[in-house]
C-alpha cells in the first residue's frame, strides 16, 4: 500500500466517475468526447484483458467507459445483452480507501479486486495524473447493490479547497 499524504483540499471527495457499458468503446469515446469535451485515457489492456473488458477513462468528466472484448465472456457483456448500454457502476472518491473498505466490510461488504497503483505504474498508466490511486471494486450481493468502487485518488494538482468532488 501507498503512503497517502496531502491536505483535505487535495483529495476529492464524492462521486468521482460513472461507469457506463457501451457495445464499441471507439464510437462511444467519440460521443463522450464530441458531446461533454470529455478527454479519455484508455487503461492498460495488462489490468482489463483479465476481465474480458477494454476501459478508457475521462477524469475530466467524470466518465468511465468499459466495453466487452470481441469474443470473450465478460461481465459486461452479459450486462449489455440484457440491460443494453448504460451505467453500471459508480466510482466514490473517499479519503482512505482502505479505511473506507474497512468500514464497508463491517456492514457486509467484501472487495472482489482491488489496484494500488505505485509512482511508475501512475507514471505509465495514468499519465502522471496522481500521486496516489487507489481502488476496491465492491462485490455484488453487499448492503451497496453492485457497481460499487471505492477509490482514493491524490491528483498530481491540488484541488482548490470548497472544490472536492
Amino acid at each position: 500500500m501507498q503512503e497517502a499524504s496531502g491536505t483535505a483540499g487535495e483529495r476529492q471527495r464524492g462521486v468521482n466517475r460513472v461507469v457506463i457499458a457501451v457495445w464499441d468503446l471507439d464510437t462511444a469515446k467519440a460521443v463522450y468526447e464530441k458531446v461533454l469535451g470529455a478527454t479519455f485515457l484508455d487503461a492498460d489492456p495488462a489490468d482489463t484483458v483479465p476481465f474480458g473488458v477494454s476501459v478508457s477513462m475521462a477524469f475530466d468528466a467524470g466518465v468511465e467507459l468499459v466495453a466487452p472484448l470481441p469474443d470473450t465472456d465478460s461481465w459486461v457483456r452479459r450486462r449489455l445483452a440484457a440491460d443494453g448500454e448504460g451505467v453500471v457502476g459508480v466510482v466514490f472518491a473517499v479519503p482512505d480507501a482502505d479505511a473506507a473498505l474497512a468500514a464497508a466490510e463491517e456492514e457486509g461488504a467484501s472487495a472482489f479486486y482491488s489496484l494500488d497503483y505505485g509512482p511508475d505504474e501512475i507514471a505509465a498508466k495514468l499519465a502522471g495524473s496522481f500521486r496516489v490511486y487507489r481502488e476496491h471494486f465492491l462485490a455484488a450481493g453487499s448492503p451497496f447493490g453492485r457497481g460499487v468502487i471505492l477509490g482514493e485518488f491524490v491528483p498530481t494538482v491540488p484541488i482548490p479547497a470548497g472544490d472536492e468532488t
